[in-house]
């Protein structure tokens, strides 16, 4: 302890209870150590939230913080050296246990993990042997010589126990607990700092044993995952107290690169109410830009009981095309089904329009007529029977 001499015992505490080392402490009165005005660098720790600290980032004022275990670091090197301010570094090589095989050849001592094809076991083989043919020879149960083909296993645990980490964090609110968080992490740029690069949070994943494909064992950068009971309110929700003008962000979500993702960007496989939705906004260019050279903007599969886009809005139009085509704005000649025989069909009173607004067919119910108008009028209208009504002459024998 090199300030263990310079440092008041705390009232009820034994100083071989505390490993601490670091700079020197001012106040060690009462239940606490007073940190918040020197702000030492170091590593301090006890059996208790003993340190009342602040932080660069922004705290209460007075005792409003306290640690049980506080790292204070200040960077002291120049650019020629990469430093942190604690570094978890593990290596992973104890372990595996792969997915139970049927015919397959299994050594004495191979551990092996159901998880996700029985009751999510692990398993020792006992007895080397050839598996069984089926699904229905894989091991199941809890006994120490449980046959399999020509193996032998014993069970070892629940599935889990194969799994590693270098860093765990776990926690649990009670119900005397209150606002609450399992990791908090913060990142200030103060004025003038380098903005270069900046992030609060950096996940490097690498693969170099050979692709990861959907499966038992995927391969993921960040996985959240559910443990609840009941409903929860978001898997992820961001927010900010940022009252404007200016915004926080350019994009809310930047996937970038040409070979960042192969198939794709972002895949929804759930059974949601609704897959994506866009609510209490407003956005001045559209809610949905495609600026790519995609075959497709939206391609649509699947099987739809009412529609491939419903449109409920009150917008000045449902569908607007601005683009340049090389075919058609709407082509339906690959339409098959029941209702692929309808290219359009329009609610009655509704009109057709060509020319901007100038030229509209429409179906009048109340008179039972097809009409077409132009500039308001009507040129011509069909009735139900077959009736032809035209304002000018039919002109026969001459091309029209």
């Amino acid at each position: 302890m090199p300030w263990a001499a310079h440092a008041q015992q705390p009232s009820g505490l034994r100083l071989n209870q505390l490993s601490v080392s670091g700079g020197r402490i001012p106040d060690a009165a009462g239940d606490k150590v007073d940190l918040t005005a020197v702000q030492p660098p170091g590593t301090f720790s006890a059996p208790f939230a003993l340190y009342s600290f602040c932080s660069d980032v922004g705290c209460l004022p007075g005792d409003r913080h306290r640690a049980q275990f506080l790292n204070r670091w200040v960077s002291r090197y120049g650019a020629d050296r990469l430093e942190y301010g604690a570094v978890f570094d593990g290596r992973i090589d104890t372990g595996r246990a792969d997915p139970w095989a049927p015919n397959t050849t299994y050594h004495a001592g191979q551990q092996i993990d159901t998880n996700g094809q029985g009751d999510a076991s692990v398993f020792e083989a006992v007895t080397a042997g050839t598996s069984g043919p089926t699904m229905a020879s894989l091991p199941r149960g809890t006994g120490g010589s449980i046959p399999d083909g020509s193996v032998r296993w014993r069970y070892l645990g629940y599935a889990g126990t194969d799994a590693k980490a270098v860093l765990g964090v776990s926690g649990t609110v009670g119900p005397k607990g209150g606002r609450s968080w399992g990791i908090v992490n913060d990142l200030i740029l103060k004025p003038g700092a380098q903005r270069g690069f900046a992030a609060a949070i950096e996940s490097d994943f690498g693969n170099e044993s050979g692709p990861c494909d959907l499966g038992r064992h995927s391969c993921y950068n960040i996985f959240l995952y559910g443990l609840s009971s009941f409903t929860s309110t978001a898997l992820i929700a961001a927010g900010t107290p940022n009252r404007g003008p200016g915004k926080d962000y350019h994009f809310g979500l930047w996937l970038k690169g040409a070979n960042l993702i192969q198939d794709v960007s972002i895949l929804d496989e759930t059974d949601s109410a609704i897959g994506l939705r866009f609510a209490n906004g407003s956005h001045a260019v559209g809610t949905i830009v495609d600026e790519t050279v995609s075959p497709a903007s939206v391609h649509v599969q699947g099987s739809h009981s009412t529609a491939a886009f419903v449109d409920t809005s009150r917008s000045t139009n449902a569908l607007l095309a601005k683009g340049q085509y090389g075919y058609a704005i709407l082509n339906t000649q690959g339409a098959a089904g029941p209702g692929g025989r309808y290219a359009l069909t329009v609610e009655a009173g509704q009109l057709v329009c060509f020319s901007g607004q100038d030229a509209c067919l429409g179906f009048d119910p109340r008179s039972g007529t097809l009409a077409y108008r132009v500039g308001g009028q009507t040129v011509f209208s069909v009735d139900k029977a077959g009736n032809l009504r035209v304002r000018g002459r039919i002109i026969q024998g001459e091309a029209p």
